[in-house]
């Protein structure tokens, strides 16, 4: 199995994004149009730019993650919305 890419990265934006999305009741109707859902990706977006861009704490990671090909950053998205797909997911089916 090929190395995972940007882990810790990927590790923050699901930790981040699923805390915004459970508590804002974020509709999901399935897997796949979650993944091409456009209101999530101007939630991931926002969170680029307006919570992490530019923090010391996440230059590095950034830095690698835009320097990356395309296809490395495409196949990063993709594990990013799985993930987060599942911890939501998970997280809307505990016992409250």
């Amino acid at each position: 199995m090929m190395q995972e890419k940007f882990p810790d990265l990927l590790a923050l934006l699901v930790e981040r994004l699923s805390e915004v999305l459970v508590s804002d009741h974020y509709r999901i109707k399935d897997k796949e149009s979650f993944r091409k859902d456009r209101q999530l990706d101007r939630i991931i977006f926002d969170m680029y730019v307006h919570e992490l861009y530019g923090k010391p704490e996440y230059v590095e990671m950034f830095a690698e993650f835009l320097n990356a090909e395309k296809a490395e950053q495409d196949a990063f998205d993709d594990r990013l919305r799985d993930r987060l797909y599942e911890v939501v997911q998970k997280a809307r089916k505990k016992p409250k």
